[in-house]
């Protein structure tokens, strides 16, 4: 899937918006997003139609969200479950496990924001909803993201040292 988005989301990167479907997600302002649509929109100086491009892009990220989420949600669990005698981290990969649920409806609520951008609905209202949601989104993926990978690792290692020792 991340080959997918990537190559979906390729022609998104343009000159005025280096950072391609971040740049709509992260627009902070209705001034930013109509700058966005405009540098997309298919025009004589833009002769490729990067709005449909974007469109295409966010579709397949719903299909994005099913993979990424379930991968974080079983890891956090099972990272729960492996150092369950560690009190701290079995509440946090337990918690972490549920927040992963809201963020896939703050990701889905963010692509329902795009689309209302990508159809010109440039208003603050829209704007802000959906810049909300995705940097909501963004800190909670982090979070569940460095818990993976500290207490993964943790976890790996404490297994390693209890299968060495015949345990």
């Amino acid at each position: 899937m991340i080959f997918v988005m990537g190559n979906t989301g390729k022609p998104l990167k343009t000159a005025e918006t280096p950072n391609g479907i971040l740049n709509l997600e992260l627009t902070f302002s209705p001034q930013n997003a109509t700058d966005v649509i405009s540098a997309w929109t298919k025009t004589e100086t833009q002769p490729v139609d990067i709005i449909s491009a974007a469109k295409c892009n966010t579709w397949w990220d719903f299909v994005f969200i099913f993979f990424y989420a379930s991968f974080l949600f079983l890891a956090c669990l099972q990272i729960a479950d492996t150092l369950r005698y560690k009190n701290f981290i079995y509440r946090t990969g337990k918690l972490l496990s549920r927040l992963i649920i809201v963020e896939v409806v703050l990701d889905v609520l963010e692509n329902i924001g795009m689309f209302q951008l990508l159809n010109g609905n440039t208003s603050g209202y829209v704007t802000y909803f959906t810049t909300g949601c995705s940097i909501i989104k963004w800190l909670l993926v982090i979070i569940v993201i460095l818990f993976v990978i500290i207490a993964g690792g943790f976890a790996l290692i404490t297994n390693k040292g209890k299968q060495s020792h015949g345990v």
